[in-house]
């Protein structure tokens, strides 16, 4: 299920919720990612029957009926609402989709709020193609691990052989496991830390970690494919003779990609994937955070309150160096609250951004930004049987009105009186942004998801 706001300005007044629209796969397309994930990311844990094809292939999509869409996320206690900011220039540009695979044994959730003139249409693309992209590279790198952990294991037992030891115990521990390390909770170890002992120990356990990296990467690189026919006129035509579309095929249609401009316009994308045994797989970019909320089951007390990702701006001491080493600086700009720092050359013709990763942006990531996520693999993080827990992921519509902990607060008062809780969340932040009394009563687009885990 994912949002779908129309993508006309004037088609949304300011705080109107978007539509949602529903879509079911076949689940035998599902299945070797649902088996691979299991075994690899979390303990083994049985699954669904489902096919063991040769890669995650797209799967044929079926529209389903707003009803059974409500019902669908309702059954995964799950629920989605973008609200139309107070701007009269631009659409709605965030997304967010929610999606369960092997009924229920993994979730899908992502958050993406454009910017820029296109950003509409650059995080249109990426939330349709961020999942699928990552899941597919997942699965990929999860078989080659399968296969190299056989071919690791069969080499250790020839030499055991030929050492005329034997084939008793021991073999398995010497060659030992390409399962990933997990980090020690929330707060723990960053997995793209190589200095980290937990991960630095064996170079394949952050397999993970690299499929999810190639995933962003390769959607970045996809988007400034898009972005070079707005000046190359024709470069479709000429990937599709490329890859074989012309030639002898005389009623061959040539491959036309659609034309987004990412040279000014971008998307942040922060992808969460539940996994078996309380498990979660977090890689994002830019500012669209998520915050995971914990508290015994049948209990009105507190909820423990974590952040799963950290804002990417360009003021962080890492962030600021990396900028600083491309030639561009840092400068901060309007006074509290609505202070912020931009990302700025001199001479520069393009207006500045004020995150450091993003995908597109194709201007800035001249000036230092990266497309590459941070990436986080948790330890199992709460206890099924004696706590609940709640997954919000948003957009800054949402986190610069709404502290983490309030937030959690009110999903759970909603859901307690049995009223959509993302729905709450979102007009609890469109009520806050008219507080703060901004020109035109500007708001910025409000997502929000949220899922009961």
């Amino acid at each position: 299920v994912r949002t779908a706001p129309p993508t006309a300005a004037a088609a949304q007044r300011g705080g109107q919720a978007s539509p949602l629209v529903g879509f079911h796969a076949d689940d035998s397309e599902e299945g070797m990612f649902v088996n691979v994930a299991s075994a690899h990311l979390g303990p083994q844990t049985p699954t669904r029957g489902g096919g063991g094809g040769s890669q995650f292939a797209a799967s044929s999509e079926l529209a389903m009926q707003p009803a059974d869409t409500r019902n669908i996320l309702n059954a995964a206690r799950a629920a989605l609402c973008s609200l139309k900011g107070n701007k009269a220039t631009s659409p709605n540009q965030d997304r967010a989709i929610c999606a369960s695979l092997g009924g229920g044994l993994l979730g899908v959730h992502a958050v993406l709020d454009g910017h820029g003139e296109s950003g509409h249409d650059v995080s249109n693309i990426c939330v349709d193609l961020l999942p699928k992209m990552a899941l597919r590279a997942l699965a990929i790198a999860a078989k080659a691990q399968e296969a190299a952990q056989a071919k690791a294991q069969s080499g250790a037992q020839e030499a055991v052989g030929a050492l005329g030891i034997g084939t008793g115990t021991g073999v398995s521990g010497a060659v030992g496991s390409v399962s990933p390390k997990p980090a020690t909770g929330v707060e723990g170890p960053n997995p793209q830390d190589a200095s980290s002992s937990s991960f630095a120990a064996n170079m394949a356990t952050d397999w993970w970690r690299e499929s999810l990296i190639s995933a962003f990467r390769d959607l970045h690189g996809f988007l400034a494919s898009l972005s070079t026919e707005i000046v190359s006129p024709g470069f479709s035509e000429a990937v599709a003779a490329s890859n074989g579309g012309g030639g002898g095929a005389k009623n061959a249609r040539p491959l036309r990609l659609p034309t987004i401009d990412s040279r000014t316009s971008g998307t942040t994308a922060t992808l969460v994937i539940s996994l078996p045994q309380q498990r979660l797989l977090v890689a994002h970019v830019g500012d669209s955070r998520g915050v995971i909320g914990i508290r015994p089951k049948n209990a009105a007390g507190p909820w423990r309150v974590s952040d799963l990702t950290r804002d990417h701006k360009p003021d962080l001491p890492d962030e600021n160096t990396r900028i600083e080493h491309a030639g561009a600086t840092v400068v901060g700009v309007g006074v509290p609250p609505n202070a912020t720092h931009r990302v700025f050359s001199a001479h520069q013709t393009w207006p500045s951004i004020n995150m450091s990763r993003s995908l597109g942006d194709l201007h800035a990531h001249s000036q230092g930004l990266t497309c590459i996520p941070e990436v986080l693999l948790t330890d199992p993080l709460w206890n099924d049987a004696e706590e609940e827990a709640v997954l919000v992921l948003a957009s800054d519509g949402i986190w610069d009105v709404v502290p983490p902990a309030a937030a959690i607060q009110i999903v759970a008062q909603a859901t307690a009186q049995s009223r959509d809780p993302s729905v709450a969340l979102a007009h609890a932040a469109y009520e806050r942004w008219g507080w703060r009394g901004l020109q035109g009563n500007y708001s910025d687009d409000i997502t929000a998801l949220v899922r009961f885990l």
